[in-house]
């Protein structure tokens, strides 16, 4: 297979593109993750305000995930509480609304998240400080949640913000956003293991029995992140928390 080249002979490098998705894209077998879904543009990088990617999905195999881009830390934190529910199907990012105000004119409000359940509501999100919920925001978003509701495109509207951040729920959701890369006898071995497994057990309890030292952990984290163990209480997930198998678990 014959290689581009330019002008002068050297060969020509693909442009960096961090939406860009497709099948086999290296030639090497491996696909890159799909694009993100926003509907307006988001800067990658901007002086003295944050930005942020963040690759989701369950990568088994070469599985390359989907790309959500964020605008804020509070996106970004919300972004991964807001994956790691167990009610969650599928999120998406910018999602645009025409609405219309007191004069009859239109204007294009984009949701910072919006959420599908597995039962099918559609939930769509703002995320702000709760110091900037007021004025001009704090004006209009009754009446865009209020279109957006009756017109169907989302079932319910809610404003999350710094002050409703869950720590112990933020912990969780970066472990299990952190240790989503499966390793297949790790992963393997664990199931076995749930799979035997009765009543409430303690993570550290559950790794000695896989075997497998740090890898056993990150598969125990896996099988909670997947909803196939549950936590006893609402704790950070650790060593010594106690889980129990999902009703109707399989392995």
């Amino acid at each position: 297979m014959a290689n581009n080249t330019t002008k002068k002979g050297t060969k020509a490098m693909r442009p960096a593109d961090p939406g860009y998705s497709g099948p086999n894209y290296f030639g090497n077998g491996l696909d890159l993750h799909l694009p993100s879904r926003a509907e307006r543009k988001i800067a990658r990088f901007s002086k003295g305000h944050f930005t942020g990617r963040i690759v989701t999905g369950d990568p088994k195999g070469n599985a390359a995930g989907q790309l959500m881009l964020v605008e804020s830390n509070l996106e970004f934190k919300w972004c991964l509480v807001l994956l790691a529910r167990p009610e969650t199907k599928d999120l998406r990012e910018q999602a645009g609304f025409e609405w219309y105000d007191i004069n009859g004119e239109m204007h294009t409000h984009y949701f910072d998240f919006l959420l599908t359940e597995r039962n099918g509501k559609r939930i769509a999100y703002a995320v702000r400080p709760a110091a900037r919920t007021r004025g001009r925001f704090g004006a209009t978003m009754p009446r865009i949640a209020h279109q957006a509701r009756q017109r169907g495109f989302a079932h319910d509207v809610r404003l999350l913000t710094d002050d409703d951040l869950d720590p112990v729920a933020l912990f969780n959701a970066k472990l299990m956003h952190g240790m989503r890369q499966s390793q297949p006898e790790a992963d393997i071995a664990a199931e076995r293991v749930i799979s035997e497994m009765t009543g409430i057990a303690v993570i550290e309890d559950l790794v000695r029995r896989i075997g497998m030292g740090a890898d056993g952990y990150r598969a125990v984290v896996r099988l909670i992140r997947r909803h196939r163990l549950r936590l006893l209480d609402h704790v950070r997930i650790g060593y010594q928390t106690a889980v129990y198998a999902a009703a109707g678990y399989r392995a």
